[in-house]
């Protein structure tokens, strides 16, 4: 648990310090005063000031901030202060973060790619050096053998009847007319080695026996720095984008169906997947850090109160009207935010203390601890 912990604390504390530099760097060129910069959001944990600015750790991790002078009161109109600054500074002050989620992105996946980072391998790509080939699960059909045996997406395929296999074709071929027979396949989760029995089927009227499932070949790809740096950037906007989707989906499911998918994550998830990719290796980690820090960026992209993409919508309806938003509804709307954030935070994470069994995970230990 240790491990969990370390691993979760540093690459969070990495993303959001880097989102939050992105502001404080923005404020700085502009002409900004930057008056505290904080990690996680009140009420305060500790904190210190240097140079006039104060820095402080707090007790909800959901994220940072840095607090501007005359930021959420306009009464404030001195030169250094956010409130006498063109609508553009402001707009780039509030989209720093963003971007610099995005740079960080690209940094950690060209640093990768120099390293090795576990890929998809479709054809051949050209000066790559690729190991530890295997076949992965990239989806699971629901109601079909490999939904029933309990495979997920993700899971490695290490062998089945005591073969193992490198090639997707050679794999089917071995069980297309094993329909109704049981295999056993041996696949390995976040680490962990594990067997399962598969009764085959044959799916969709198909002529062969079929598990039901999407295969892909994975392997750990590197490339020289010169290529390691274009694929870094291509893989950064690939993984956004496919992001993006996933974020559709998930509103569309919540609109249509009114539920919240269970795969949604808060801290606690997050902490749970973190530790396992500390489990697996370095290059995993690093790649986690990647999509975290995008997925981060394009939740406070998003047109809502108290993130930053609701500020720039504020700004967005300045620019159109010609003048500001009156302060006190400006200030509601993102307190109201905030506050609705700080709810879904706690609604999550329940339920992610649920999902995990995080409270006889705790409790054991502290029992190995005393």
């Amino acid at each position: 648990m240790w491990l969990t912990i370390i691993s979760f604390v540093l690459v969070l504390s990495v993303v959001i310090l880097v989102h939050e530099f992105g502001h404080f760097l923005a404020a700085k060129k502009t002409g900004v005063k930057v008056e505290e910069i904080g990690l996680g959001f009140p009420p305060k944990m500790a904190s210190f000031k240097k140079n006039d600015r104060e820095y402080s750790i707090n007790w909800i991790p959901l994220g940072g901030f840095v607090r501007l002078k005359g930021q959420g009161d306009r009464s404030v109109q001195t030169k250094d202060s956010f409130n006498t600054k063109k609508v553009w500074q402001r707009g780039l002050i509030m989209s720093a973060g963003v971007l610099m989620n995005v740079v960080l992105a690209i940094v950690v996946f060209t640093f990768g790619f120099t390293l090795g980072l576990p890929s998809a391998i479709g054809d051949e790509v050209p000066g790559a050096q690729i190991s530890d080939k295997k076949i992965q699960i990239y989806e699971v059909v629901e109601n079909t053998p490999a939904d029933k045996a309990g495979l997920k997406t993700g899971d490695t395929l290490k062998s089945i009847d005591g073969k193992t296999y490198t090639e997707i074709e050679n794999l089917k071929e071995y069980y297309a007319d094993k329909d109704g027979q049981t295999l056993n396949l041996v696949i390995s989760r976040g680490g962990e080695i594990i067997n399962k029995n598969i009764t085959l089927e044959k799916i969709d009227k198909s002529e062969q026996a079929k598990m039901g499932v999407t295969l892909v070949n994975t392997g750990i790809v590197s490339f020289p720095l010169h290529l390691a740096v274009w694929n870094g950037i291509k893989s950064t906007f690939i993984m956004l984008w496919q992001i993006i989707l996933g974020f559709y989906n998930l509103i569309k499911n919540a609109l249509v169906s009114h539920q919240i998918s269970a795969d949604v994550a808060g801290p606690v998830g997050i902490a749970v997947i973190t530790g396992q990719m500390a489990k697996m290796g370095f290059v995993y980690i690093l790649e986690f850090i990647g999509m975290l820090s995008l997925t981060l960026a394009l939740i406070n992209f998003l047109p809502l109160p108290a993130l930053d993409g609701g500020h720039l919508l504020f700004l967005v309806i300045e620019k159109i009207k010609g003048s500001r938003v009156n302060e006190r509804v400006e200030n509601a709307i993102h307190t109201f935010g905030f506050y609705l954030i700080i709810i879904l935070f706690f609604v999550i994470t329940f339920r992610d203390v649920m999902k995990f069994n995080i409270a006889s995970s705790i409790s054991n230990f502290f029992k190995n601890i005393f």
